[in-house]
């Protein structure tokens, strides 16, 4: 069973004002006590962040001037949950947002940190929503891409199917779901991959 980080510390909600019903969630777990300002900021600053619901996070976060704010709330923010517990990367990675990812990386996102479900970022990248429509695609699979050169770990079973009560490695998963393209990089990637899910 994997640690389950939505446990530990204090638990920060931001939701956006302009959403009664709470889809656009965020919060941040942490062991630091935030100031009022810090909290503020912190707001503003997710309030352009990625999340599942829908892709009116994309153009404002092409545009948000990180600069503006400290180091320590933009890795805070970068490392942001949102809804019931999905990873602000996975969510980016899920809409196949390279520069998004890229630019959560670079804030100091955890690249292999796991959702509530038990995810990583490169999960969701193996399905994102234009490899869904076309496993084949190479411009698909350029998220998976990014998190590979970006170090994230192929190697760790993380993701339980609960079918097959297994955890599967990122290429089990990429062949259970038939994502050509993503196994097509991860072998290559990896070419000492132990031979997976069929």
């Amino acid at each position: 069973m994997f640690h389950n980080p939505l446990k530990d510390g204090k638990r920060y909600e931001f939701v956006n004002k302009n959403d009664p019903l709470n889809h656009y969630l965020h919060f941040i777990i942490t062991q630091q006590d935030l100031s009022d300002n810090e909290v503020i900021l912190l707001h503003e600053l997710l309030a352009s962040f990625p999340h599942g619901c829908h892709d009116d996070w994309i153009e404002p976060f092409e545009h948000l001037n990180i600069d503006r704010f400290p180091q320590k709330l933009r890795k805070l923010a970068a490392n942001a949950y949102y809804g019931k517990g999905h990873t602000v990367l996975g969510a980016a990675a899920d809409w196949g947002d390279v520069g998004a990812v890229q630019q959560l990386l670079d804030m100091g996102a955890d690249i292999d940190a796991l959702d509530i479900d038990g995810k990583s970022a490169l999960n969701w990248a193996i399905i994102n929503r234009h490899s869904l429509q076309d496993p084949d695609s190479l411009f698909a699979a350029d998220v998976v891409q990014c998190l590979l050169l970006n170090g994230a770990d192929t190697d760790r079973a993380n993701y339980l199917n609960k079918d097959l009560n297994r955890k599967m490695t990122p290429l089990d998963y990429a062949k259970r779901r038939g994502q050509q393209a993503a196994i097509t990089m991860l072998e290559k990637h990896n070419p000492g991959n132990r031979p997976g899910f069929k």
